[in-house]
């Protein structure tokens, strides 16, 4: 599998969200199918921690990929979307 590098958002997506004026902000955050799996991101600024919950397994745990508060992460096992 490849070497995942965080943050995987555009940097110009990743300097509006921050800013808050990126015109449309869903097309960065949420989950959103790849070719190295299903990538899962949030803006939670004042979080410490995030988890993803997927229904019937453990949570997983997001990286902090931005002090600001952006958090992400590739479900590498995953190829679509959750229903």
């Amino acid at each position: 599998m490849a070497e995942i590098t965080y943050p995987t958002v555009m940097v110009h997506d990743l300097e509006r969200l921050l800013k808050l004026v990126h015109p449309d902000p869903h097309s960065a955050l949420g989950a959103h199918p790849t070719p190295l799996g299903v990538i899962v991101r949030t803006y939670k600024p004042d979080a410490r921690t995030v988890e993803v919950i997927i229904e019937g397994e453990p949570p997983r745990s997001m990286m902090s990929s931005h002090p600001a508060g952006l958090f992400e992460l590739v479900l590498e096992d995953r190829l679509q979307t959750f229903a």
